[in-house]
């Protein structure tokens, strides 16, 4: 990507959790970004196609702290247990873009992106969608709770809770 390219989905990185995705209008990300609005708009057909350039930096930065998880204990482990080099910032853009899922293209984005974990989490578990999609599902909590609540869950709980909880899919 190029350095505008990257300053303008920098901007929206900042800006969502800030504004929401319709108060990121372009002329608030060019701002953001240090360049003419008319600028957004040659580097990017739309907002969605920046927000699809955030989400996938968003997923390859979360991909590479779960790193090459070849089991469902190794990704729990990764996204859940304290110490694990946990990014919380990059957690809280995501909860950030969970909330707007209400706009049909942050949703297909999102819809995309857990689709693929999915796919590869139920390849680590015998081609098991449900378990695999119940194992995100816990995940995305934690996260969300963890973001928005921070006092309901207790600090350390959620990597051996949700070991626990793998122990009865398997």
């Amino acid at each position: 990507m190029t350095d505008r390219r990257e300053a303008i989905v920098d901007a929206l990185g900042e800006l969502l959790p800030e504004l929401g995705y319709d108060g990121a209008s372009t002329g608030k990300l060019a701002s953001r970004a240090g360049i003419r609005q008319g600028l957004v708009h040659y580097y990017f057909p739309s907002k969605a196609a920046i927000l699809e350039a955030l989400v996938e930096r968003l997923a390859e930065s979360i991909d590479a702290r779960l790193g090459a998880w070849q089991a469902p204990e190794d990704l729990l482990a990764a996204a859940l247990a304290l110490g694990h080099g946990e990014d919380a910032s990059a957690v809280a853009l995501f909860v950030a873009i969970l909330g707007e899922a209400r706009h049909p293209e942050v949703h297909a984005v999102i819809e995309r992106q857990l689709g693929d974990w999915r796919e590869r989490l139920a390849r680590g578990m015998d081609g098991d969608d449900a378990a695999a999609a119940g194992l995100i599902a816990t995940i995305l909590g934690y996260w969300q709770l963890g973001v928005r609540f921070p006092g309901v869950v207790p600090r350390g709980s959620a990597w051996p809770t949700a070991r626990r909880m793998l122990g009865g899919l398997t």
